[in-house]
């Protein structure tokens, strides 16, 4: 399935205001599991997660202590957190970049780190 970077932008935009109406009706819910399945639903892709302190290079997930994330198209990484935007990153990579590859490897540690969630069925 090709996905363009319009069509995620454009899922992460409804996402977030998904999300925004769910943390006003529950102020104190975090939202991070939740928005990256909900987006691997609309887009398709697999779920990779890290836990920080098997990834020491990862500067993104020390507040849980783990991180997820959405590869999709098996070219686009997107970040649906807040933590990297916080640290100066973006929300969508490009894996065919090499420049946005380093921007990977600076917020998300070392890949060979990462787990890859086996295929699940779309809900």
């Amino acid at each position: 399935m090709t996905v363009t970077l319009e069509q995620i932008q454009e899922a992460l935009e409804c996402l977030d205001r998904r999300m925004a109406e769910r943390r006003s009706e529950d102020p104190g819910r975090y939202e991070g599991a939740d928005a990256v399945r909900s987006l691997r639903d609309a887009l398709g892709g697999r779920l990779v997660r890290y836990s920080v302190a098997l990834n020491p290079g990862a500067r993104v997930g020390h507040v849980t202590g783990m991180h997820e994330l959405l590869v999709v198209a098996g070219r686009w990484l997107i970040d649906c957190g807040e933590e990297a935007a916080s640290l100066g990153g973006g929300r969508v990579y490009d894996l065919w970049s090499p420049r946005d590859w380093r921007h990977v490897h600076r917020f998300y540690g070392d890949i060979r780190r990462w787990e890859i969630e086996a295929d699940q069925p779309a809900r």
